[in-house]
């Protein structure tokens, strides 16, 4: 049974938001800062430069082929056979970063929420969710995020505004004290984070107005880089660098500190929550993605059958394949970081150069009929 249900570019673009900030926000002011210290939001910035490169490159290539998935044009490109090894290191990239993703997101609530309970309970629980949304399509997954992403957007806002009385800006002093080398240092992580708008290369042809596509990408980009800049800020003001750089979830940590006339607190519930529902649609949207295209690297047309394995595939790996949150720290920053970078740069980059020079493109119904 195929999935016909595709999106508006609006939709797009929230989905964009919710997927990039879904683990950004928690996890990556603390990478950034071990690199970067005082000049963090430095690093964000060409962070959020490096993804609207990436998207550059993705809309080039689906400008290419409009109807087709990275998946599906990288054999017009390639030819079959390097094709073929080509897409099948498309579905090994986007599984990792399913199994990164599920492992984290086993981990914070094991860390913050219920430390007593097995995380295998947690990683098989959302698994066992997010088979069932990406079953239900693409565009059931983001109606789902629809209801989500107002709350999201509003909570975030609000933990900046009320932590802002214990800022002080000086901790972002001096401003490039040991040279240009430690924020390119700290750029290397938020490249990886930004970098997930290649996405955009696999969910193409489900968008219903493609030539709307370029703006709701490059907006999400703008909406994501802001947040995340100002989050870096305000984590270097709340704490300060030596302090961001060893706590592992600085605005969770912020956003517990939020005590206003013992009125206003406990705060870090509220950015579980809305940490939860994001991950659980990054979560979805990356195992549908995997399925789509193991569906059409496989031509099997089952795409809907496909989550039951691949999510078979993870929950053993995301339980086993590291014993512990420093370890899964270390696999992210030595192992799995240069994986991201080539599928979610080197990838496209090598599809584009090689389509340009070979010229090919998508061939219309209409060119097909004239041949």
């Amino acid at each position: 049974m195929k999935d016909e249900g595709k999106i508006s570019p609006a939709q797009l673009r929230i989905l964009m938001v919710t997927i990039i900030l879904g683990t950004t926000v928690l996890f990556m002011p603390s990478l950034v800062a071990t690199a970067a210290r005082q000049d963090s939001w430095l690093s964000m910035i060409l962070g959020v430069a490096g993804g609207y490169l990436e998207a550059a490159v993705v809309l080039a290539l689906g400008k290419r082929f409009p109807n087709q998935s990275m998946v599906q044009y990288s054999e017009a490109i390639l030819g079959k056979f390097l094709g073929k090894i080509l897409g099948l290191a498309m579905i090994l990239y986007l599984i990792l970063f399913d199994l990164i993703i599920v492992r984290e997101f086993g981990e914070l609530l094991v860390l913050a929420i219920m430390p007593a309970t097995p995380i295998t309970v947690f990683i098989v629980l959302i698994l066992l969710l997010a088979v069932y949304a990406s079953t239900a399509g693409l565009e059931v997954i983001a109606r789902t995020n629809e209801v989500f992403f107002a709350p999201t957007i509003v909570v975030i806002l609000l933990i900046f505004i009320l932590a802002a009385k214990d800022f002080d800006l000086g901790n972002l002093l001096p401003v490039l004290e040991n040279g240009p080398a430690p924020v390119l240092k700290g750029t290397l992580p938020t490249l990886a984070f930004f970098g997930e708008i290649g996405l955009v290369g696999f969910l193409y042809p489900k968008i219903n107005n493609p030539g709307q596509i370029p703006k709701a990408t490059y907006q999400a980009l703008a909406i994501t880089g802001g947040i995340m800049v100002m989050d870096m800020v305000a984590v270097l003001a709340a704490f300060n660098p030596e302090s961001a750089s060893r706590i592992i979830l600085p605005t969770l940590v912020m956003a517990k500190n939020i005590r206003i006339a013992q009125f206003i607190e406990h705060l870090e519930a509220l950015v579980v929550f809305i940490w939860i529902s994001s991950v659980f649609i990054k979560i979805t949207v990356f195992l549908y993605a995997a399925a789509l295209a193991a569906n059409q690297w496989s031509g099997l047309n089952r795409q809907r059958f496909l989550n039951w394995p691949l999510a078979a595939i993870l929950a053993p790996l995301a339980i086993y394949f590291v014993p512990n949150s420093l370890a899964l720290a270390k696999f992210i920053e030595k192992t799995s970081f240069p994986v991201l970078y080539a599928g979610e740069i080197g990838i496209p980059l090598l599809l584009l150069i090689v389509a340009a020079i070979r010229g090919k493109r998508e061939v219309s119904g209409h060119e097909k009929a004239q041949k």
